[in-house]
């Protein structure tokens, strides 16, 4: 069986408080596509929109983004030429704003592809702010407090993190 709606989706992914990471909003099963809107909608306390632009499927095409309405960026694009086949729509760059360790849906709504022509399945996303932690302090002796340089410190969870103390 072939389906013959388009599938829009937006992926899971991750990044740190502070960071600047691209969401594309992927498509498959493309035909004849000309003209696209739709609405992305996410957690405005987790990610902040920076800008958007068109993917790998839609280059050159006449573009409009809106990104004034919190926890949305509602996007607009057409072209004269019709594409087939499967890439990305558009590329959204975010700043994570969130707290680590916290999270927002990813969501496509008000979506029509050919005016609503082209029938559409939706694939939502989910975007998790990695949960990372500072650690400092000193290595100092245990008699009179004076540091000791060049220290070796092994950080270990998960992952192991070794790193050299300063003077």
């Amino acid at each position: 069986y072939l389906s013959t709606s388009a599938q829009v989706s937006l992926p899971d992914s991750g990044g740190g408080t502070g960071n600047v990471i691209t969401i594309p909003v992927n498509a498959a099963n493309i035909h004849g596509l000309i003209a696209a809107s739709l609405t992305l909608n996410f957690d405005p306390s987790v990610l902040n929109p920076q800008s958007a632009s068109t993917g790998s499927l839609t280059a050159g095409w006449a573009f409009a983004a809106n990104l004034s309405f919190p926890g949305q960026v509602r996007l607009s694009m057409s072209s004269s030429s019709a594409v087939d086949g499967a890439g990305i729509l558009s590329n959204i760059e975010f700043e994570i704003i969130g707290a680590p360790g916290s999270s927002s849906a990813l969501t496509i709504s008000n979506i029509l592809l050919n005016d609503g022509a082209i029938p559409v399945e939706l694939g939502a996303g989910m975007f998790n702010v990695d949960n990372v932690y500072n650690v400092s302090g000193q290595t100092t002796f245990w008699n009179g407090g004076t540091t000791v340089p060049v220290t070796t410190i092994t950080l270990t969870g998960d992952h192991i993190y070794e790193a050299l103390s300063n003077s």
